[in-house]
This record gives structure tokens, C-alpha cells and sequence, in this order.
């Protein structure tokens, strides 16, 4: 058994007019019946262990209490054993807790809105296991099969993390943040992320602006 804590911050940044929404999987939660309006949880079969070729998302099924008390997600035929809980039942730690069973992997998915945007991507460790079985594969894909980046968490002291820039969104683009195993069972992550999108305006947009502007400076020189 494997627990990580993983940090995403998602920030975009633009000279011009943008306008900033914050997605956040722990203030975002919605306790059942209701749903997350930008969050999907689930897991992806990935194809061989480790290949970080992945399924199609299966949605989990939303349930009140898992472990007896805890709100969540569990992804069918997988024994209740693949999914994703508000938080940690072990430690108590923050959630969401996304827990990987053999080729199923947890998915925590956030659809955003349209623009470009800068990722800043952070995994770090927090759980116990042999250290002969304590790496856990961990992703960032877009779109279903773009690997934005992957990584592999060893121990549970060292972050792994990236920067990816200009990220393009159109409308329904969305990622996804995923814990995988390395190898045959099941491990388990925590999941905390604060999303800040900010929405630039298209180039087309700015370039009217910018027409718009000479206009204007034209009709002060007559």
C-alpha cells in the first residue's frame, strides 16, 4: 500500500484583460447526492502496467459513505477497491484520496474553462510501504492521451513535480491527474490541488482590440 500527497497549482497569467476561476477537489466537494460541477472521479484501465497508455474514464459511482463514513467514489466491478474518497480514513488527511486497484488507476478529472494556461505540478509522499514497493506512477494527461508529464515517486520525502507552459483549453478540453501502480495490488494517494485558471483572450480577440485602439487614436489625430 502506497499513500502520496500531491499538490497541483494551475495558474495562467496575461497583460491583458483575463478573468480567474479557482477549481479546488476539496472545497469543490460535493457530499452525495449532489455532483462537482468541474470534477469527474473515476479511474482509467491502463493497458499494461506502467505503459501510462490508459482506457477511457470509467465515472465512479457516487456513494454517501465509504469505509462506513466517508463520501465518494467507487469505479464498478472493481470490488470497491479503485476509487476516490473526500478524505484519507487512515491519518485523516485531506482528500481527495485516490486509490489505484491493480490496472485500474484513479482519475480526478477537471474540465476548465477555455484559455491558455501555465501548470506548476507538484507529487510528494505521505503514506508507509516496503520501500521495495513504494514507487507509484503518477500523470498529468490532457484530452485523454496527451501525457503532459509523468513521474514515479520512490519515497516519501522527495517531491516530484514539473512546469508546463502555454497550455491551450478549448471548450471541453480538460485533464487529468492520476495515480497509477507500478506493479501488480493496489496503492493509494492523496490528492490536494488549487486551480487557478485565468481565461486570456484568443489572439483574434486581441488583435480587434488592438484595430480597435487605432481607431481610436485616429479619430483624435482628425
Amino acid at each position: 500500500m502506497k499513500k502520496l500527497l500531491v499538490s497541483v497549482l494551475l495558474v495562467a497569467c496575461s497583460a491583458g484583460m483575463a478573468l480567474a476561476t479557482d477549481y479546488n477537489p476539496n472545497t469543490d466537494w460535493v457530499v452525495y447526492p449532489g455532483e462537482p460541477a468541474a470534477w469527474q472521479f473515476g479511474g482509467r484501465v491502463e493497458t499494461e502496467l506502467g505503459s501510462g497508455v490508459f482506457g477511457d474514464l470509467i465515472l465512479g459511482v457516487h456513494e454517501p459513505a465509504i469505509a462506513g463514513f466517508i463520501d465518494g467514489y467507487t469505479v464498478p466491478d472493481t470490488y470497491g477497491t479503485c476509487g476516490i474518497w473526500q478524505v484519507d480514513p487512515w491519518q485523516g488527511k485531506p482528500g481527495p484520496v485516490l486509490n489505484a486497484w491493480v490496472n485500474y488507476q484513479a482519475t480526478a478529472r477537471v474540465t476548465p474553462e477555455p484559455g491558455i494556461y501555465n501548470l506548476d505540478v507538484s507529487f510528494i509522499g505521505t503514506g508507509y510501504a516496503d520501500p521495495s514497493v513504494q514507487d507509484t506512477n503518477v500523470y498529468v494527461v490532457k484530452n485523454g492521451s496527451d501525457v503532459l508529464w509523468q513521474g514515479k515517486i520512490n519515497d516519501y520525502v522527495t517531491p516530484a513535480g514539473t512546469s508546463l507552459m502555454n497550455i491551450g483549453f478549448a471548450p471541453g478540453s480538460y485533464l487529468d491527474f492520476i495515480s497509477a501502480n507500478n506493479g501488480p495490488g493496489e496503492s493509494r494517494s492523496a490528492l490536494t490541488a488549487n486551480l487557478t485558471f485565468v481565461t486570456i483572450p484568443e489572439p483574434v480577440t486581441m488583435m480587434l482590440l488592438g484595430l480597435g485602439g487605432l481607431g481610436l487614436i485616429r479619430r483624435r489625430r482628425a
